[in-house]
């Protein structure tokens, strides 16, 4: 008994400062960076109790100490980050302004994109709080005070990402130029079942007749299963009693959120999927006004259609692979999806349904293929090269383009060779003494006439050339890293692989990194706490960067 007693005299004692005591303090900082956690958390008489039982001979540090390791540990991986960006050849930006819930103030947040060896890396570098109005000027100034304070050169911009905000894409176009300007492909998506869903025309009518009126009355049933107690129980014991459930997985109705059709997606998915629970269970309620099989019908149908919506603004979610080569195969799978959803016969809210998410595809989508960056970049997609393109023109057009930006990488590598040349011969020709007879006195400008043979190489034929080898090779799998994949083909066709690396780091969507602002007023209320801007922006940041730079030896 007094072993157990006394057990904490097995273990070392953690002396303050030394490396342990730092090795704790650095992993509750994380923890506390990367889970949201309030920065007095240490402080809690919860967090203590735990900690001595975990380390007793270790004294956590106090909310100030926390703070102070926040901020060293910013200026740390802060600068790292800095120097990465220096020296990458290419890098994205996406810009998003958005209002933090709790004070409705406004902030403008940046985050950079950036390839570490096979993998797109993301932090986030720039929140600033918006103090005048959100002109298109005010923003552009903003975001290349960001790029100069984290060393970004803004030549090296491949891209900026933003959502559908004609100030946010005036200002990317001032402060970087037209080209780099590219819209999140899940907004303009996202309006698409949105709209079938709950837009309405200018005279006050929805767009397609009857979805309004089925997603209210599936709404209220949802809510009374949350309101009343003896409908949700009765929903509880039919799936125990006859569907082999437990009271720990049973499941429940799920309510939307008027703002986000994916939440109204999943809504009708899980209603459907209980759809004979709720059924039988409606028999026990007569005051409840059930959906009729007619109903239920059109509901299935549009789930069906919504699904590969739902499944593509999941997947292009992903923050370390590579999403804007993935756009135009998106689109394509999307549409193919829809078209293949069989509506029952008769059923005409269905069918217009169908009919309207076909039509909006079409009208937001049918020209993507033109866009060079798209088509570019999915060109360059081993996984994908020509095979989602419809139009040969686009094609035609993309792969000019693509000429063009290997002619550019042949052309510098000319003139860096050149140089290199042009340099040794200089130190040559001061080493060696000119002959006396003027026999050689020609040699010097047959040597430069054959450098500028050699710059004017035929680039276009050789470019043409790389270019082709690439376009006549085998898809890759689908689940193969693009990066990874250049990587293998550098030695075939280095000129296209630089080409490459620039445009596949572009990610398709800001949405990844609308994330971390979204949980910026969970942060900002630190237990009662407010933080200071600056100090929010660290959070953000630290909370951003992986566990691989976090725990990166500092030669500093």
């Amino acid at each position: 008994m007094n072993d157990i007693n006394n057990s904490h005299t097995h273990f070392p004692f953690v002396t303050a400062g030394g490396t342990r005591d730092a090795e704790l303090r650095d992993a509750l900082l994380y923890m506390s960076m990367k889970q949201n956690l309030p920065l007095s958390l240490s402080d809690g008489e919860g967090f203590r109790y735990f900690a001595a039982k975990a380390v007793p001979l270790w004294k956590p540090p106090s909310r100030r100490t926390v703070t102070a390791l926040m901020e060293d540990k910013f200026d740390v991986l802060s600068t790292m980050v800095k120097k990465t960006l220096s020296e990458v050849p290419s890098l994205s930006l996406t810009a998003d302004c958005w209002t933090e819930s709790h004070s409705t103030t406004s902030f403008l947040g940046v985050t950079v994109h950036y390839p570490v060896d096979v993998e797109l890396h993301t932090a986030c570098v720039g929140l600033v709080k918006l103090e005048q109005r959100h002109t298109a000027e005010y923003l552009a100034t903003e975001m290349l005070n960001f790029s100069k304070n984290w060393d970004i050169n803004p030549l090296h911009v491949e891209a900026v990402i933003t959502d559908n905000a004609e100030n946010i894409k005036l200002a990317v176009k001032q402060a970087f130029g037209e080209s780099k300007l590219l819209t999140c492909f899940d907004h303009t998506l996202n309006l698409v079942p949105r709209a079938a869903l709950f837009g309405i025309r200018p005279d006050g009518t929805p767009h397609v007749a009857g979805v309004p009126e089925l997603i209210k009355k599936m709404k209220e049933i949802v809510t009374f299963s949350h309101t009343n107690g003896n409908f949700s129980n009765e929903l509880k014991r039919i799936q125990v009693t006859q569907y082999n459930k437990t009271e720990g997985t049973v499941l429940r109705l799920l309510q939307d959120v008027v703002t986000r059709w994916g939440s109204t997606y999943i809504m009708i998915e899980r209603f459907l999927s209980l759809q004979p629970v709720v059924v039988q269970a409606a028999a026990s309620f007569p005051a409840l006004n059930m959906l009729s099989a007619a109903e239920l019908a059109s509901a299935r149908a549009i789930m069906e259609v919504l699904a590969p919506f739902h499944k593509a603004t999941s997947e292009m979610g992903a923050e370390k692979s590579t999403t804007v080569s993935k756009i135009l195969p998106m689109i394509f799978n999307i549409s193919k999806k829809v078209e293949s959803v069989t509506v029952p016969e008769g059923n005409a809210m269905a069918t217009k349904f169908k009919q309207f998410i076909t039509g909006e595809m079409l009208r937001r989508f049918g020209n993507a293929e033109h866009n060079l960056r798209l088509a570019a970049a999915t060109l360059l997609d081993p996984r994908f090269i020509k095979v989602y393109f419809q139009s040969p023109l686009a094609v035609s057009k993309a792969q000019r383009y693509l000429e063009q930006e290997i002619e550019k990488e042949m052309t510098l590598d000319t003139l860096d060779a050149n140089n290199a040349v042009g340099e040794s011969s200089e130190a040559t020709a001061r080493e060696v003494p000119e002959p006396e007879s003027d026999l050689w006195s020609s040699h010097s400008e047959l040597l430069q006439q054959s450098r500028e043979a050699t710059s004017s190489d035929d680039i276009p034929g050789r470019a043409r050339s790389e270019l082709r080898a690439y376009l006549q090779r085998e898809i890759v799998p689908l689940n193969n890293n693009p990066l990874e994949v250049w990587e293998s083909l550098k030695p075939l066709y280095p000129h296209l692989y630089r080409v490459a690396r620039r445009k596949l780091v572009v990610p398709g969507t800001s949405v990844p990194s609308e994330r971390y602002f979204s949980k910026a007023g969970n942060i900002m209320d630190d237990q009662g706490s407010r933080l200071t801007a600056k100090h929010l922006q660290q959070r953000l940041f630290l909370a951003s960067v992986s566990k691989e730079l976090w725990e990166a030896p500092t030669n500093l």
